[in-house]
């Protein structure tokens, strides 16, 4: 495929795109194969894809769907080895497709998208970066912002729970340093 030029100035768009779960692979698979484009960094504070399912690995984790509809329609997978997909089935087959579309090469891992500001005098995006290990802050212009982030991504866990004196965790932050065994265990949410 050709590179598209669709700025006056005939340059190629600089493309950000926030998180590497299903969405933001999405959005760098499909801006290669639809419009041949390489010039996209993915943004993800994880240390891998995944996004939901990087994060999430408590017990018995797994898709809610038939698994074969839980694929890129695109990258039909037949081999799901059960009806409802473990987290880690899922997750593999996610690295798969990143692996086979080489977007690895364009992600940056454990880095943080904390601002986005529009700058209409120059009509760019400004984005202030922070790398999760080290605190390091940057930012950077890019012409797009594509926003992948799932909506599972942020725990909540109520106010109201402050008092307890027991460990207390969210499934997607999930503690396996924690025995449960003979332990009296109470989970809130069904979601």
């Amino acid at each position: 495929m050709g590179n598209y030029t669709t700025y006056q100035d005939r340059k190629t768009p600089r493309i950000c795109i926030i998180g590497a779960g299903f969405s933001g692979l999405t959005a760098g698979i499909q801006l290669k194969r639809k419009l041949g484009l390489t010039s996209f960094t993915i943004y993800d504070e994880n240390t891998d894809i995944g996004g939901t399912w990087y994060r999430n690995n408590y017990p018995g984790c797994a898709c809610d769907i038939p698994s074969h509809l839980y694929s890129w329609s695109f990258e039909q997978n037949p081999n799901w080895t059960t009806k409802f997909a473990s987290s880690s089935e899922i997750l593999e087959y996610m690295k798969m497709v990143t692996q086979k579309y080489s977007l690895y090469p364009h992600i940056k891992f454990q880095t943080l998208v904390t601002e986005t500001l529009w700058n209409e005098l120059i009509k760019t995006w400004k984005i202030t970066l922070t790398n999760t290990q080290t605190g390091f802050v940057k930012t950077v212009q890019f012409d797009i912002v594509i926003t992948g982030t799932g909506l599972l991504k942020n725990p909540n866990i109520p106010v109201e729970f402050k008092p307890f004196q027991g460990t207390i965790f969210h499934s997607a932050q999930w503690d396996s340093s924690v025995n449960l065994s003979n332990k009296i265990v109470g989970v809130v949410g069904s979601g």
